[in-house]
This record gives C-alpha cells, sequence and structure tokens, in this order.
C-alpha cells in the first residue's frame, strides 16, 4: 500500500466530480425546503411496479444506489422534489453528465436548473415521457458569471406509475457538445451500444483509430485525417455471421418540427452488407429512414438525414455485418444543425424501401382505378380539419405526424393500389419480413390486401389481408415474404358502398430474416 501528495487546506473541500450516491452522505447533494417533497436514496426496485428501475446504473446491480421520487399516494399531480448540489465557483463552461431513469405509463417531468443565490431560473435542460426501462445519459453546459449550485427537479405525474430516478452525476471542466454531435476523439461522447436482445442487436460498435481486418475499413479517421484520429465501427470478423447486426444509439434528443443529421461513413471491403439509419420514438415506434449497402471504396462518404418529431426520440445506427471479415463499416463526425435549407437524404439512392411519411411519400406509388379514391399523403391536423382520416399518426402518435390513407368517399368498389419500390433478387432464396402499421375505422370500411407481385411476369399473389372496420387505433402488422425473385408490394384498398370510415398506414419497414410472429 502507498500514499503520495497528501494536503491539508483551510475551508469547504471542492465538491466532488463524480457522485454515485453509494456514499450516505451523497457526496453533498441534498434536499432542500421549499418543494412539496425528497427525493429517495435507493438500492434495488422502488416501491410501485411498472414504473422506476431495477438496479442502480453505477454497478447494474441491487446493490449500488441511486436518487428517485416515488409518486405513490400521498403524492399527487403536479407535486415537485428538488435535489441540490454543493456550491460551485462561476464558470465560463462545465459539462453535467448524469444518467437517469424515466419508465411508467404516467411520467411527469425531470428539470435541471441552476441556482444562483435564491434564483431558481429557468431549466437549462428538461425531458418528459415514457422513456421505457433504460438508464439514459443526459447532458448540458451549465454557466454562471457568479457562484451557483446545480438543482434536479422533478415533478409527479398523474398517477403512481411516475417514478423518476438519477445516478452517476459527474461535472466536468469544459462546455459539453451539443446534443448527439460527435467526433469520437475524446470518447462516445453521449452515444451508447443498444443492449443485446440477439433480434435487432447481437454485438456492439468499437471506438478504434484502425480496424482489425485488413482489405476493409478506413485508412485514416475522418476528423483528423491521420491514423491517430478515433471513429465507431463495425467488426465483420469471427465469431460474427452474414446478417447480425449493431445498433449505436443516441442520446433521447428533444422533439423538433425539423433538424439535419450529417455525419461521414466509410463501406470498404468486398463483402459489405449495409448501414441503416432508424429514427426511434420510445415506446410508440420505430421507422428506418436511410440504408445504403454494397462496397463503396476506401474514401469517407457524406451522409444525411432529415429529422422531425413531435416526442423525444433517439437515432440508431445499425450496421450490418457481411459474409466474411472484409465486411466492416465505419461513422464519424455527426452533427445535428436546424436549417431554414431543405435537407435532402445523401447520397440520393440511400432511401430505404420502407416509409413514415413524414416527408413524403419516399419511393411508394399511388394508383386508383377512380381519381376520387386513392392514397392520399396527411397529417393528423389535416384530418381534424377534414374531418377525413385518423387524428394521430402512427410515428409520433400525434397530430402533427403524418401518414397515408384512402376514405371511403369514392365509387363503390373502387381500388387503390399503392405499389412499392422493388426488392431485388441475387439468385439466393431468402426470407425477409414486412412490417408496417395500419389503421381500418367506419362502418364502411371493406378490404385491405397486401400483394407480392412479380417485376418480370406482373402476376401477383395475396399474402395478407383484412376486411372490415378494426376500431379506432393502430396495429402492427408483420408479413413473412420468401423472395424467390424480383417483386414489388402493393397494399390495395376497397372501397365500401358508404361514406363511414378510412385506411391508413404508417412506418412500413422491409426486414431480414423471419418476422416475429413467425
Amino acid at each position: 500500500m502507498a500514499l503520495d501528495d497528501v494536503s491539508v487546506q483551510d475551508g469547504q473541500c471542492p465538491p466532488q466530480a463524480l457522485c454515485t450516491f453509494d456514499d450516505p452522505s451523497m457526496c453533498g447533494w441534498r434536499n432542500i425546503a421549499g418543494d412539496n417533497f425528497d427525493w429517495t436514496r435507493s438500492s434495488g426496485r422502488t416501491g410501485s411496479s411498472g414504473t422506476g428501475p431495477s438496479n442502480d446504473h453505477t454497478y447494474g446491480t441491487n446493490q449500488g444506489y441511486y436518487m428517485y421520487i416515488e409518486a405513490s399516494s400521498p403524492r399527487t399531480k403536479g407535486h415537485k422534489a428538488w435535489l441540490e448540489s454543493p456550491l460551485f465557483k462561476p464558470t465560463a463552461g462545465k459539462c453535467l453528465r448524469f444518467w437517469y431513469h424515466m419508465l411508467g405509463n404516467a411520467i411527469g417531468r425531470l428539470n435541471v436548473l441552476v441556482k444562483v443565490g435564491n434564483n431558481r431560473g429557468n431549466p437549462v435542460w428538461t425531458m418528459t415521457g415514457n422513456l421505457g426501462n433504460a438508464w439514459r445519459v443526459g447532458e448540458v453546459t451549465v454557466k454562471s458569471a457568479s457562484q451557483f449550485k446545480i438543482m434536479f427537479e422533478a415533478s409527479v405525474g398523474t398517477s403512481f406509475t411516475s417514478d423518476i430516478a438519477i445516478d452517476d452525476v459527474l461535472i466536468s471542466n469544459g462546455a459539453c457538445a451539443k446534443p448527439g454531435d460527435c467526433d469520437f476523439e475524446k470518447g462516445e461522447c453521449t452515444w451508447i451500444n443498444a443492449k443485446t436482445d440477439n433480434i435487432n442487436d447481437n454485438f456492439d460498435w468499437i471506438r478504434a483509430t484502425k480496424t482489425a481486418s485488413a482489405g476493409t475499413g478506413p485508412s485514416a479517421d475522418h476528423s483528423t485525417g491521420t491514423r491517430k484520429g478515433h471513429f465507431m465501427y463495425i467488426e465483420s470478423s469471427w465469431p460474427r455471421q452474414w446478417g447480425e447486426k449493431a445498433r449505436l444509439e443516441s442520446e433521447v434528443l428533444p422533439p423538433t418540427t425539423g433538424q439535419c443529421m450529417q455525419f461521414w461513413f466509410n463501406m470498404n471491403g468486398l463483402h459489405i452488407n449495409k448501414l441503416s439509419i432508424l429514427l426511434k420514438v420510445i415506446e410508440q415506434s420505430e421507422s428506418r429512414v436511410w440504408t445504403y449497402g454494397g462496397n463503396r471504396g476506401v474514401n469517407w462518404i457524406q451522409g444525411q438525414i432529415p429529422i422531425k418529431s413531435a416526442k423525444p426520440f433517439v437515432i440508431v445506427f445499425e450496421g450490418t455485418s457481411g459474409y466474411s471479415y472484409q465486411g466492416d463499416i465505419a461513422i464519424d463526425d455527426i452533427t445535428f444543425s436546424t436549417s431554414s435549407v431543405q435537407c435532402a437524404i445523401i447520397p440520393a439512392d440511400a432511401k430505404p424501401f420502407g416509409c413514415n411519411f413524414e416527408f413524403s411519400n419516399c419511393n411508394w406509388r399511388p394508383g386508383f382505378t377512380f381519381s376520387s379514391y386513392k392514397w392520399k399523403r396527411q397529417s393528423g391536423l389535416q384530418a381534424v380539419q377534414s374531418k377525413f382520416g385518423t387524428k394521430i399518426d402512427h410515428t409520433i402518435g400525434k397530430a402533427s405526424g403524418s401518414y397515408i390513407f384512402v376514405n371511403t368517399r369514392g365509387y363503390p368498389s373502387s381500388r387503390a393500389t399503392l405499389t412499392s419500390p422493388a426488392i431485388t433478387f441475387n439468385g439466393t432464396k431468402v426470407l425477409k419480413c414486412l412490417e408496417f402499421a395500419y389503421h381500418m375505422h367506419g362502418a364502411s370500411v371493406n378490404y385491405l390486401d397486401v400483394y407480392a407481385r412479380s417485376t418480370s411476369t406482373r402476376n401477383r399473389r395475396s399474402v395478407w389481408n383484412r376486411r372490415g372496420t378494426q376500431g379506432d387505433r393502430w396495429i402492427l402488422a408483420d408479413v413473412q415474404l420468401e423472395i424467390t425473385e424480383p417483386i414489388n408490394i402493393i397494399f390495395e384498398a376497397r372501397n365500401g358502398s358508404q361514406y363511414d370510415g378510412d385506411i391508413a398506414i404508417d412506418d412500413i419497414d422491409l426486414k431480414e430474416g423471419s418476422c416475429p410472429s413467425a
């Protein structure tokens, strides 16, 4: 055992940079007067089912501690609890990083405030809503010309299922990166590997300066253009199998009416599979918004996607392993910006097979027998005004979201078709899973059919159908497809004899392999 550089100084010790709440002193963080109730230091599960974490974040076990609010009676909607830090010196910019857990159907709100004297000011960071049973990372830059304290303010939702927890609070010198931005030079920023479930995620992304295999991956990073710079990549060598996936997820990002995400990617290798980007609205939906495949050479290539969501969301980079070790895929320099200039998908041919209809019909083509009966893209807000269609979409579950629909105001027995881009065939029979959300509501709703049509013979076969009203709700469907030739997918709606009802579709996607229902 050894000791070195021990010193004793006058006054209080500076606040600890990291607090895991495992020490009963809570590193000087404390409950204060003026709120409605207190935060609780706890381990293991909270006192209510269907809300709160099962373990702490530090160790991922029931031996570690965290802080949380218990939302059960006598708590009521809007009750607030304040947790206050020790006093910090003035700063031009410190980065507050913490982990939070917000599981429950009635979650209220978590705010971060900067308190100067008795003035709490406005929140510098806020989050609301059910974010699922996972610890999420949050970051915010804290600035103050005077001494200050940091406050976590949690509010109770509409029922006991609104426990909110925090853990592993870290305060470091220097400003945080903008939400979602990362060049991977000092770490992964707020990007994390998804939990492996062997369905959507089989292995992890790796931060590195070079890949482990010859003949694949970049020769330098993109940020510095040198072999000393870092990037994230998937390693396609053994024990990886073709088609296995690795997911890298952003922090939970706030709602946006329009953002542009830019990034750089490298897909160098003889057996590259594909890279996809998904927009994930937690506890609501997941839609593929960008996908690109094949060997694209040694150079870094710029990518770009438009983003819109009325609810908090997560961006997911999904890398799929190829046929051999020469299938590594890398990404670098992710940035988010708000711009009045239209943000197009780059490369232009990176549009996915599916569509969430937020910005356009993607590559899906409407057809009809009579012009008055056809598929039409609209938002829930337009449905409220026109009184046709459902008032919320499936992607974000809000009126501002969009979908595609037909209503029964047309000639009896009319048919409206929606045709997909071609699904290619490489000579080997493969299984694919078609997924989509549908909404069929109204007394006159007739049929919704899904067909697989040969691109060469134009022959089509029915692979799925529903008839009649299914209630005022979105329903998820999956269809197992066996691809033995190039095909198109066709959604066909058939009109009823009256005028009461509509059929809508949203969040179409095509995945490799068997469907979950299979």
